[in-house]
């Protein structure tokens, strides 16, 4: 109250509310109270949090307590950016703490590190919102008059004066992003990465030379070419690099070790010991170790050329042929997007339902009893709202959109939502090599609107699934479809990897569709005795009696991994191997080959100009 007093001392107006954020209604009022007697919301700063129930194991610790612990800044920071996503924020600044950026300092307060790095991943997902990674305050805050916990990290308590100047910086939208990963004097870790954050100088307690002096010293002595390539592959500016701090606290992890070993390879023309980097775990160490070794840059300008475009195919050179998954998007029955898919099928879900009015005359065609001319079945998994589609959003006209098969449609909805899942603006992608590769059949949705009514004929073959999009979004690399039957759409992603792995494609859309609109494939698996009759799939079961049709479309977004990390990509997975093989000849087109299919199981996807090789 004394703040709050001095605060109106000063001429401020203070309105306050002391409900949980995650009251949504309480909190609503509050803002429109705020909004009615102050006018529109300018800005955040979000400081709300609960300490944890004390050092212990997460596995330890009550439920209960570490819902109460994340309640604040989970629920309760999703509360206030809704509630004020229609006001002219000007800033939004998230309280987080270092203990969720430094691992070390997360142990026996892991609920509340993952607090603090739920408001971490929001800044850096959300434009206009920083998370300031923030040490101990040793005047005021939660930590005063207790022992330092971010000191095991060498991290000085930050007086008032410097935690304020930091707030500053981390409101002044005109200043990059800061970060730091290294004893900073006072300074603050912010989520968001950049340039270092430091207290401005002459704040109290933190003389100018304090540490600045140390970190001028550690960015002297180190090749220009080696800064500028661990620059580049840890995406902080060279002039900010840390030349004596540890590449484990610089974000360097296992698959960026083997990356960083690659380019210097390439830069040197020499080979090196990966566990070099690991013996040598700093710039300046690993620079005196490669000036003892005699490793020199080859060429000049090789270091930048190791980077290179986000978007350069990766040729037949690529180490390893690995390819990273760095989108996802699908739409299923039951599930409008991924989450809702995991959702449905982690409570064990049920998405499929009788044939939905409009595709066929389930009435007039269906019958329990095999019968030619009839379904045995009358169920699937259907999607909902497969008419709609926001023509204007891909700049058609509505007759343009009618004339399109809804798989196109589809696919349409469905590339977007994954490139925005990758992170990748249309700009981005536009005129690039990349590959479409769809598995896909057209359905007869063309018979049923009539070619007369369509505006300009096209679009009534299956190419169009792929080319429609490689139109859309001006991609110069192969479109295609694969009609494997059920196998389609693996086939399409083994398809995009060889693309990948032969540098025709520098990234590659990949994935399968399926629209049921008529009743002919329901007709004709009847006749061979392949529909459930139950409308349930019980593969591999005694009571197996035929699938259930099911219709949906997922995509993803592939590059191969060296790009990927290159290019700082979110990899949600990689693919070691593809194979595709056949079954030959056995008792009937829909019978297995156990044997064959062992043999494609045993297959890894051979990089360009290599046979195929085996796994033991």
């Amino acid at each position: 109250m004394a703040n709050i007093r001095e605060l109106e001392r000063l001429g401020a107006r203070v309105m306050t509310h002391t409900g949980p954020l995650s009251e949504r209604g309480t909190l609503a009022a509050y803002l429109d109270e705020v909004r009615t007697a102050l006018g529109p919301i300018g800005g955040i700063v979000h400081c709300a949090g609960r300490p944890g129930s004390g050092p212990a194991s997460l596995v330890r610790k009550d439920i209960a307590d570490v819902r109460r612990v994340l309640e604040p800044k989970g629920d309760g920071l999703d509360a206030l950016l809704e509630l004020t996503a229609a006001d002219p924020l000007e800033f939004v600044v998230l309280y987080s703490s270092v203990s969720s950026a430094v691992p070390a300092l997360s142990a026996g307060v892991a609920d509340y590190a993952a607090a603090n790095a739920y408001l971490d991943l929001v800044a850096r997902h959300r434009s206009g919102v920083r998370a300031v990674n923030w040490p101990v305050w040793r005047q005021t805050g939660g930590g005063t008059g207790r022992p330092d916990a971010a000191a095991p990290a060498g991290l000085d308590a930050l007086s008032d004066a410097a935690g304020l100047a930091v707030l500053d910086q981390a409101l002044d939208a005109r200043r990059p992003p800061c970060c730091c990963r290294a004893p900073a004097s006072g300074g603050a870790f912010d989520a968001e990465g950049g340039a270092a954050c430091e207290p401005a100088a002459g704040s109290a307690g933190h003389g100018p030379g304090r540490g600045g002096a140390a970190r001028s010293r550690s960015r002297r002595g180190s090749r220009a070419w080696l800064v500028e390539l661990f620059a580049q592959a840890l995406r902080i500016p060279a002039a900010e690099l840390e030349h004596d701090v540890t590449f484990t606290d610089l974000g360097v992890e296992s698959v960026l070790l083997g990356e960083l070993v690659t380019r210097i390879e390439e830069v040197t023309e020499r080979p090196l010991d990966p566990a070099a980097l690991l013996d040598h775990p700093t710039l300046e160490r690993l620079n005196a170790h490669l000036t003892e070794a005699g490793l020199t840059a080859a060429v000049a300008g090789a270091a930048s050329t190791a980077a290179g475009s986000s978007l350069r195919p990766a040729g037949s050179g690529t180490p390893g042929g690995r390819i990273a998954v760095i989108g996802t998007a699908c739409r299923f029955p039951g599930a409008p997007d991924l989450d809702a898919f995991w959702h449905l099928l982690r409570t064990g879900g049920f998405a499929v339902t009788e044939v939905p009015e409009g595709r066929w005359d389930t009435a007039g065609l269906y019958r329990p009893e095999r019968s030619p001319g009839y379904s045995v079945s009358k169920w699937g998994g259907f999607l909902d709202g497969l008419e709609d589609f926001d023509p204007e959003f891909f700049g058609m006209t509505e007759q343009e959109a009618r004339d399109l098969d809804p798989a196109i449609r589809l696919t349409m909805e469905t590339t977007a939502a994954c490139l925005r899942d990758a992170g990748y603006t249309d700009e981005e992608l536009r005129g690039r090599d990349v590959g479409v590769f769809m598995g896909a059949r057209m359905s007869g949705y063309r018979r049923r609107i009539g070619l007369e009514e369509s505006a300009n004929g096209l679009g009534g073959d299956q190419n169009f699934i792929a080319a429609r999009v490689a139109h859309q979004y001006d991609f110069r690399g192969p479109a295609l479809v694969v009609d494997s039957a059920c196998s389609s759409a693996l086939v399409s992603v083994q398809t995009a990897v060889r693309s990948l792995l032969a540098g025709e494609s520098a990234a590659a859309l990949a994935g399968g569709v399926e629209v049921l609109l008529d009743e002919e494939p329901y007709l004709e698996f009847s006749v061979a005795r392949a529909l459930s009759p139950r409308g349930r799939c019980a593969t591999f079961d005694k009571d197996a009696d035929g699938f259930v049709p099911g219709e949906g479309c997922g995509v993803l977004l592939l590059k191969t991994l060296e790009r990927a990390v290159a290019d700082g990509d979110r990899i949600r997975a990689v693919i070691d191997a593809v194979a595709v093989g056949n079954d030959g000849r056995t008792m009937g087109l829909t019978t297995p080959n156990p044997v064959a299919q062992a043999q494609a199981c045993a297959q890894r996807s051979p990089g360009p100009g290599s046979g195929p090789t085996r796994w033991d």
